[in-house]
Parts: C-alpha cells; sequence; structure tokens
C-alpha cells in the first residue's frame, strides 16, 4: 500500500469542539482573554508619530518601510541612507501611505493593528478546513508568543499574510463562469494578481517566494506572474532613473549580506535550523552555502507536490523553506506553525498537542509570573474547548504541564543572544510532528504487513 499524502489529516471528524453552543458566549470569552492577554505583556497603542527619535526605531518594523519610502518620495537610495531596510521598494511605497492615513484618537498604529489581526484570522480561515477544532486553533495560535512579537513589534508579516490569502482566493476565480465569460473583469483579477504577486514577493522575499509559486504553478497563474513583472520593471526603471542609481543592485547587495556568516555569525537572531547546526559546527565554509541549498530544496519540494489535492502539505513544504534558510525569525513562524498545529490536530494526539501549545506560548524565559499565565491560559482553553473524551482532556493537561515542568527544570532562564536555546525551542513542533509522521508511516507498514498474512 502506497502511503498516501493527500489523506493526512483529512478526516474531518476532529476530536476538539467547543463547550458552549451560544456562539456569542464564547465570542465574548475569547474577546476579553485576548485583549487581557496583550494587555498584560505591556503593549501599548498611543505612540507619538513625531517622536524625538526616528519612526523606524520607535515603531521597529513597519517603520523601515515608512523611513524607506521617505527616502524615494525625496529621490533618494533607501537602501544607502537606511541600514536594516532589506525589502524592495514597492513594498516600501505602498506601506509608507500608512503615516498619511488619519487615526481615531491619536492612536497612531491602529490600522496597522487592525489589518494585522484581520490578515492572521483570514490565513487560519482560508488554509484550515472550517471545523469544530477551528476556532480553537485561533484561541492558541492569538497568544502565541510568536503571534505576540507580530503586534507588539509592528511587524508586517500578519498583513502579508492576508494579502496571500487574498492572493489565493483570486486564484481560484478562474473556475467562475461569470468571470471567464467578462473579460474586463478576468484581467483586471489577472493585474491585480500581479500586483499581489510582486508585493509579497517584494515586501518579504524569503518568507514568500515559495508559496507565492506555489499558488502560480498549482493554479496556472503564469499571466498574473508577466503582469507582476511588468509592474514591478516601470517601477525599478522609474526610480533608477530619478535616482541616478539601479536600485535592483542595491536590493542585491543588501540580500547578499545578511547570508554571509562572516559579516553577520549570530545570522542576525535567526531562530531557524541553520542557527542549530551554526552553533554545532562553526563553519562558515557550509554557511556559507548550505542555507540557500536547502531553501532551495524545501522550495522545490512545495512545486512538486504542488498538485497534491490537500494544497497544506506543499504549502507547509513552501513555508519551511524560510525555516530551513539562514534568515528566520520568530515573527515569521505564525503560517508554519499554523499548519504545523493542525497537522499535530490532526493526528490526534491530545498530549503532544497540549506539549507544543504550552512550550509555544511562553517560548522563552519561564518565570514565575509566566508560569502562572500559562497555567491561566490552560484552564480558560480548557473551559472553552472540550475533548470528545474526559481522558483526552486529561492527556492534553499532562502534555501542557509536562512542558511546563521540562521548562521548569532544564530551561527556566535563557539570556537575550542564546539564540542556539531558542533555536532548539523553535524546533519542538516540526520535531513533534516529525515523530508522530514516522509514527502513522510505521502504523501503516505494520498494517500492510498484516494484511498480506
Amino acid at each position: 500500500m502506497k502511503f498516501e499524502y493527500d489523506k493526512l489529516g483529512s478526516n474531518s471528524n476532529f476530536f476538539l469542539s467547543q463547550r458552549f453552543r451560544k456562539n456569542s458566549i464564547y465570542n465574548i470569552l475569547i474577546v476579553l482573554v485576548l485583549l487581557l492577554y496583550l494587555f498584560f505583556y505591556g503593549y501599548w497603542l498611543n505612540k507619538n508619530l513625531n517622536s524625538v527619535e526616528p519612526f523606524y526605531k520607535t515603531f521597529k518594523d513597519i517603520g523601515y518601510w515608512i523611513e524607506a519610502s521617505n527616502y524615494l518620495i525625496s529621490y533618494q537610495n533607501p537602501y544607502s541612507n537606511l541600514e536594516g531596510f532589506k525589502s524592495g521598494i514597492i513594498s516600501a511605497l505602498v506601506f509608507g501611505t500608512i503615516q498619511y492615513v488619519p487615526t481615531p484618537f491619536g492612536v497612531n498604529l491602529i490600522w496597522v493593528l487592525i489589518f494585522t489581526f484581520f490578515g492572521l484570522l483570514g490565513f487560519i480561515n482560508t488554509f484550515i478546513p472550517s471545523n469544530k477544532s477551528t476556532s480553537g486553533l485561533i484561541f492558541l495560535m492569538l497568544i502565541f508568543s510568536s503571534t505576540r512579537e507580530i503586534f507588539i513589534n509592528a511587524q508586517i508579516t500578519g498583513i502579508l499574510l492576508g494579502v496571500f490569502s487574498l492572493f489565493y482566493y483570486t486564484s481560484k476565480l478562474e473556475k467562475n463562469i461569470f468571470i471567464n465569460s467578462n473579460y474586463l473583469l478576468k484581467n483586471s483579477i489577472d493585474v491585480l494578481n500581479g500586483f499581489l504577486i510582486i508585493f509579497l514577493i517584494d515586501s518579504k522575499i524569503n518568507i514568500f517566494l515559495f508559496p507565492v509559486l506555489l499558488i502560480i504553478v498549482r493554479y496556472k497563474k503564469f499571466k498574473s506572474l508577466g503582469w507582476g513583472f511588468v509592474i514591478w520593471l516601470i517601477i525599478q526603471i522609474y526610480y533608477s532613473i530619478r535616482l541616478n542609481d539601479i536600485l535592483i543592485l542595491s536590493w542585491y547587495d543588501t540580500l547578499s549580506s545578511v547570508a554571509n556568516p562572516q559579516i553577520n555569525p549570530d545570522m542576525y537572531g535567526s531562530l531557524g535550523f541553520w542557527q542549530i547546526i551554526n552553533k554545532i559546527l562553526q563553519s562558515n565554509l557550509i554557511l556559507s552555502f548550505g542555507p540557500a541549498i536547502t531553501f532551495l530544496i524545501l522550495g522545490i519540494l512545495s512545486l512538486k507536490f504542488s498538485k497534491t489535492t490537500n494544497i497544506n502539505y506543499p504549502l507547509a513544504l513552501a513555508f519551511s523553506s524560510n525555516y530551513f534558510y539562514s534568515y528566520f525569525h520568530y515573527y515569521s513562524f505564525f503560517p508554519l506553525l499554523t499548519l504545523f498545529m493542525y497537522f499535530i490536530l490532526s493526528y490526534k494526539s491530545p498530549f503532544l498537542f497540549g506539549l507544543v501549545a504550552s512550550t509555544m506560548l511562553i517560548s522563552f524565559n519561564l518565570t514565575g509570573t509566566n508560569l502562572l499565565i500559562s497555567f491561566g491560559v490552560m484552564v480558560v482553553f480548557i473551559t472553552i474547548f472540550t475533548f470528545n473524551l474526559l481522558k483526552f482532556d486529561l492527556y492534553f493537561i499532562f502534555g501542557w504541564c509536562t512542558s511546563l515542568g521540562i521548562r521548569f527544570l532544564f530551561l527556566n532562564e535563557i539570556s537575550e543572544d542564546d539564540y542556539f536555546t531558542k533555536s532548539m525551542i523553535v524546533f519542538i513542533p516540526l520535531l513533534v510532528l516529525l515523530i508522530l509522521f514516522m509514527i502513522r508511516t510505521f502504523v501503516q507498514k505494520i498494517g500492510k504487513f498484516d494484511s498480506l498474512e
């Protein structure tokens, strides 16, 4: 019997569901928990745009794009004037418009947070099958520490994931009879998809290159890719002429320095696979070419399986390409972790599901306060959601507490620059998924052997 990847976890009869029949009660509880949770971790919205510090230093991630757009508007090279800006100029021009948008109550980042929130929700609801378990995944994913980093540091990853979900949705519209019969509408969607393609790759090429290519290959959106290239080329030529500088070369120089282990021995604080290898081997030679090879291997594999019935499996490979590159940060973990949690839940192992959820909630320093928060979240989760058997509830709690116990004994305090230990913790969901995969494969082989007898 050939192992059927398409049918992994395809059973919609999940064992996790809401305890409350009325959605209004559930929604109120979820919103209250999330607001209290984010507030407790010290996030505040009302930061002054006219701060004494440069905007990008105050607002971190989103500020780089805004500052880069200001350089472009004044016809200066952002790569030469803004250290740390590693994206393309199209994304800078788009995100730079946020500084001109009126904000209610003087809350300057409220639109960033709103679009981030709906972008994350959109990604989950787009790629995770709608069933009783979906709301449980939404609850966990929005309170995981990697997700908090997106909000607290005003990262653009959440917004981009919403754009990626939109691109996936519009790419499937070719099957719509009305759209196909309307020439103007059909071509307008192709142009829109072209812009979305180049915007995503331009914003964070390390995260979205292969996921975008996967959608293009799967739904044959090569015409949209052509439109995207035309848009990108026009903008590049215009600003290169106005600045008297070839901006694509400046971007290339910036990106090439990121992957140079001699320039960045700590790999910009990357928490991916190669941070672990960096600690073990400490070989600049391997790190100079290894990450690029694994990045390409995972990406090409995702394209090879692009026609798989369930898109989540090649999509996980596509997003994994970023994890196996030398530039992987914690805020980039959301799409991959969402798919990992869905797969682990699909395998119906409440113990490991609880263990991973507990690990990702408080990923690094486990202080006494964080320990209490973790127990509190566990109680809230098991109050709102239930497994179909009481013993599964107990397995989940045991897995959650096991993670806390191990962390308390061995990983109580982690220094800020201990990227190796942090990378090992980030590796846990993938390790658990690999263990479940091997168990599933072994059971299938045993079943095949028994059937031959």
